[in-house]
């Protein structure tokens, strides 16, 4: 609700808007492809965790039940707080949050 009361503009990148965004901005340097590349090896660094991975069947429930995420992502484009197609930026999201990796 955030977004429709506050005319798109965004708070919190941990809620699915912000992350949204985030993802948005993201792919301003890379194609979807490179951005999920990076970020895993980015993750991997910080960690130093090698292991750290795509669940593949997490990205594809993601991608089924999305729904919620596609409305949301097609209103923020609405208020130019996404600049590319829905479609493209949730495609990378869906992946983002699908990474595995130990809490220890």
């Amino acid at each position: 609700m955030q977004p429709e009361y506050e005319y798109g503009r965004l708070r919190n990148p941990f809620l699915n808007a912000g992350a949204i965004a985030a993802t948005d901005l993201l792919l301003a340097g890379y194609q979807p492809k490179e951005d999920i590349g990076e970020i895993v090896r980015f993750l991997r660094f910080l960690a130093r965790d090698d292991a750290i991975a795509i669940d593949p069947d997490m990205t594809r429930s993601e991608r089924d039940t999305g729904f919620y995420n596609f409305a949301l992502a097609q209103f923020m484009r609405s208020f130019d707080v996404i600049t590319r197609p829905a479609e493209e930026v949730l495609g990378v999201y869906f992946y983002h949050c699908a990474i595995t990796m130990s809490c220890t």
